[in-house]
């Protein structure tokens, strides 16, 4: 996810200052009971050889319901359907939000971006677990996805 591409301004009536809220948008998609996971390259810090929920940014003028699923494409080369509402979303320090979204995979011949990721696959829940996660909550909203 790449933080410079763009954001939401906010304006504080109260304060009368602006500020910009990034959006982040991720997909939690599921096929026969696997949940698709991309893994970063090496050689970007924390994330190197990680594995995480396909995603990103939202464009302006994107829904973050939009963005999961361009994301998603991107990323994997799955078309998949992501639901309208997201199911959890949080704010990640002043200026960050990011909204997950439950998604259905349609069809596409799964492939790592290039630059972006190095691998990806379906994973059953318990092997989810044993992966090393770029996000420490990762595991936690793979399983609010089920409720």
């Amino acid at each position: 996810m790449h933080l410079e591409k763009a954001g939401v301004a906010h304006y504080s009536l109260l304060t009368g200052i602006v500020k910009v809220m990034n959006r982040g948008a991720f997909a939690v998609v599921w096929r026969n009971d696997k949940i698709l996971l991309v893994k970063f390259p090496d050689g970007i810090g924390e994330l190197s050889l990680k594995w995480a929920l396909p995603g990103g940014l939202v464009d302006p003028g994107e829904s973050s319901q939009q963005a999961a699923e361009r994301e998603t494409l991107e990323e994997t080369g799955a078309r998949v359907g992501a639901h309208s509402d997201h199911f959890y979303s949080k704010t990640v320090g002043a200026n960050l939000e990011l909204f997950f979204h439950i998604a259905q995979y349609i069809d596409g011949k799964l492939r790592p971006q290039e630059g972006e990721t190095i691998d990806l696959g379906w994973f059953t829940g318990e092997e989810a677990i044993e992966l090393d996660h770029a996000y420490p909550d990762t595991m936690g909203i793979i399983e609010r996805s089920f409720t």
